[in-house]
């Protein structure tokens, strides 16, 4: 039962992501809402079906997602504010649930597959939208970077799939994957430097030097690709100037409005001090614990200045609309995620021990830096990460995917007294 249970977790960012899709080529509205209510539906079956291990590994995440949803009930939320924490949680939640079903070493190759499929058909269909333009820029216009439904940090996709690329080419070693990888995360990193969107680059390159940490061996080979690499952009650069011209003019004008309010450099630090302000500062007690207008922030913060311009980071997003309590239950579940890993990690000593722990460490550093930066409903690159860390947690904390004498100890406690930390 645990193989099916594995088969539908593991197909939900590829349904995400051709829902995307789908929704580039034609003009179904519902598209989305049915993408996400299918995929939490079959989320919360499998958190019911394995409800003890999923308390058992983080029950802040849990506590976190039923007072968002007691939040949107008592504050008389509207359908599209039920939509946003829908698309929040059932990537989130995915995360305990990779780390419960995933529990073996051969599950981790599954995984690598889903993530593989996921980012070519990413790869794939961007490459085809610009080369037809479809779509409409995200910043006005329908020239430059032209990129279907992808758009604002649906494009993290690309980064997550990049930062996997070393985990995919180890687990699965046949000639034509090692030779295609090169080639695709060639034209993935070039359409995350055509959006223009800095935190994409960032994430992948912030992943990239992390995972080095690991193998600083590597370093004159991975500078050597690197070179290449940049040489190669280099004399291909006349095939996209165009897109990257016409994108870099937008994006000189486009956080500028016409009263000289410059968006790209005071936005996110006006928004974070009217957020923060509004809760410690402000004269209603329970509005400060309990929040008001959970995503639902639009012309509700900061006297209305930003009109319909929504909170982007995520912690203003919790704190804005869920209050202190919110927002301590959201780092009270990074937290708990990160002392797991620090308590019960086992130091790697193959190959194969080291790229997992290095791929769950840059996955975990880049979903951190979101949280800084934005990206909580953006829905397929959070599956994407969430069953990354989760899985690859489940190995590096359990010396039993690794070293046959210690097999399963979330399920067989008495095989292993000393590592069943979930059962005490």
């Amino acid at each position: 039962m645990n193989s099916r249970d594995q088969t539908a977790l593991l197909s939900l960012p590829v349904i995400s992501i051709s829902a995307e899709i789908f929704k580039s080529f034609f003009e179904f509205s519902k598209v989305m809402a049915i993408r996400n209510n299918l995929c939490m539906v079959i989320v919360v079956f499998l958190i019911i079906r394995h409800f003890q291990e999923v308390v058992r590994f983080n029950i802040m995440l849990l506590l976190l997602a039923v007072y968002l949803l007691i939040c949107l009930i008592a504050q008389g939320a509207d359908y599209d504010a039920y939509q946003s924490w829908v698309m929040a949680f059932e990537s989130k939640l995915m995360l305990p649930l990779a780390f419960v079903l995933l529990n073996k070493s051969s599950d981790i190759k599954r995984l690598t597959i889903t993530t593989l499929i996921t980012g070519v058909l990413f790869t794939v269909f961007i490459s085809l939208f610009l080369i037809l333009g479809i779509g409409e820029n995200q910043y006005g216009g329908t020239d430059g970077f032209t990129a279907g439904a992808f758009k604002f940090s649906r494009i993290y996709t690309g980064s997550f799939f990049l930062i996997s690329i070393p985990i995919i080419a180890f687990w699965n070693r046949k000639k034509a994957i090692i030779n295609f990888l090169p080639l695709i995360g060639l034209v993935t990193a070039l359409i995350l430097i055509l959006s223009t969107r800095r935190t994409a680059v960032v994430l992948f390159l912030s992943g990239g030097v992390i995972f080095l940490f690991w193998f600083i061996g590597k370093l004159p080979k991975v500078i050597l690709w690197a070179s290449v690499a940049t040489l190669l952009l280099m004399a291909l650069f006349p095939l996209y100037s165009g897109i990257l011209m016409k994108q870099l003019e937008k994006r000189q004008h486009v956080f500028v409005e016409q009263n000289g309010f410059d968006l790209e450099s005071e936005t996110r630090y006006d928004e974070t001090l009217a957020a923060w302000t509004e809760r410690f500062k402000g004269r209603e007690i329970s509005t400060a614990f309990f929040g008001n207008h959970l995503f639902n922030s639009q012309g509700n913060y900061d006297e209305g200045i930003h009109k319909d311009r929504p909170l982007h980071l995520d912690i203003n997003i919790i704190l804005h609309g869920a209050g202190i309590v919110g927002l301590i239950l959201f780092f009270l579940f990074y937290s708990e995620l990160i002392l797991t890993y620090f308590k019960n990690r086992i130091t790697p000593i193959s190959v194969k021990e080291k790229i997992t722990e290095a791929t769950f460490v840059s996955v975990l550093f880049c979903m951190l830096m979101l949280v800084f930066s934005g990206g909580l409903t953006a829905v397929t690159h959070n599956m994407m990460a969430s069953l990354i860390a989760g899985a690859c947690l489940r190995q590096i904390t359990s010396s039993g995917s690794t070293r046959p004498a210690e097999k399963d100890f979330l399920f067989k406690p008495e095989k292993n007294i000393s590592r069943t930390w979930l059962y005490r």
